[in-house]
This record gives C-alpha cells, sequence and structure tokens, in this order.
C-alpha cells in the first residue's frame, strides 16, 4: 500500500529562479524539495511505495513515485533535486540532456479532486458523515463500520487533529536519524 503525502504551494515562482539564491528566487521551492525529500529518502535511499503530490498554483500538480526514479540517479539534496525539478517544469528549456525526474507524472487535478479520487469519497452522495468516516477510517487505519457501530461523529476538528497526528507518527521516525 502505497504511502501519499500531499504538498501545497501558492508562493513557488519560477520567473527570478537562480540557482545560486534559491531561497530567494523560486518562491520556496526549496521547502517544497526539503519535503519531498524527507518524504521519499531514508539514509540516502529511495523509500519504496511513496507518492508525493505537490500542488503548485502556478505550475500545476506533480506526483512524485518513489517506485519509478533510480536510487542511484535520483537527488539525495535540496539543490540538486530543486534544479532539476524546475529544469522538469520548464521542459522548453532543458538545462539537462538527461533529467533524473523524467518520470514524475504531471496531473490535472487539483487537490480537492486529488483528495477525493484517492480517498474513496463518494461526491453523490447526501451522508457527509459517512464520508468523512471513510477518510478518518482510512487516516487511522479502522473500518468505516467500526466508527458507525460505535457512533463516532466526525468533525473537521476531529479529522484535522487525526491526520496531523499520523503525519508527525510518519515523519518523527525519520527526523532521529
Amino acid at each position: 500500500m502505497k504511502t501519499i503525502f500531499f504538498i501545497k504551494s501558492s508562493t513557488v515562482n519560477l520567473e527570478n529562479y537562480y540557482i545560486k539564491d534559491i531561497q530567494g528566487t523560486s518562491g520556496r521551492l526549496d521547502v517544497v524539495s526539503r519535503c519531498v525529500l524527507s518524504a521519499i529518502t531514508s539514509d540516502n535511499k529511495l523509500e519504496k511505495d511513496i507518492q508525493i503530490w505537490a500542488f503548485l498554483d502556478k505550475y500545476g500538480t506533480f506526483v512524485f513515485d518513489s517506485n519509478t526514479f533510480n536510487n542511484d540517479t535520483f537527488p539525495k539534496n535540496e539543490i540538486l533535486l530543486t534544479d532539476y525539478f524546475v529544469d522538469f517544469i520548464k521542459k522548453g528549456n532543458k538545462k539537462y540532456t538527461v533529467n533524473p525526474l523524467d518520470s514524475i507524472k504531471s496531473s490535472n487535478l487539483d487537490i480537492f479532486e486529488a483528495i477525493k479520487k484517492l480517498s474513496g469519497i463518494e461526491e453523490h452522495t447526501n451522508d457527509k458523515r459517512s464520508n468523512q468516516r471513510r477518510i478518518i477510517g482510512n487516516v487511522i487505519d479502522l473500518p468505516v463500520e467500526f466508527l458507525i457501530k460505535h457512533k463516532f461523529s466526525p468533525t473537521k476538528d476531529v479529522l484535522l487533529v487525526t491526520a496531523l497526528a499520523l503525519l508527525l507518527g510518519t515523519i518523527l521516525p525519520h527526523l532521529e536519524h
């Protein structure tokens, strides 16, 4: 089963991108790259079954799938990853003849459509609680039936707290290295 991360950025702007000043000229694409590296690598090796969806307002949606990258050529530092990613985004003026990120997929989905697609939310249902239970059940790995049986009443706050707890539980073990 794949672990999926979503990263959304409305600030990324590559018009004045300069590799020697990534933080100042990329609209904080360096932060996106740092998140991708943290999620997709461990001990300088690619993790298996990790998928990262990067939603960049000005450039579209990009899907990084750890299973499609070559461990030997995947950039393991923020500067290289950012530079290759910029090259991939700007497709027209290729800086590199071979880009290790060429297996990134582009998507037309926005973040909300991706959540619906990947979580199994039923869009045409009147039972919004069922959809909320399905998301929370997936996040905390409990069957929807269990949540219904125990009269679990989902709220946005519970969903947010549960998602944050899962995220922290996933990230914290990697930070200890």
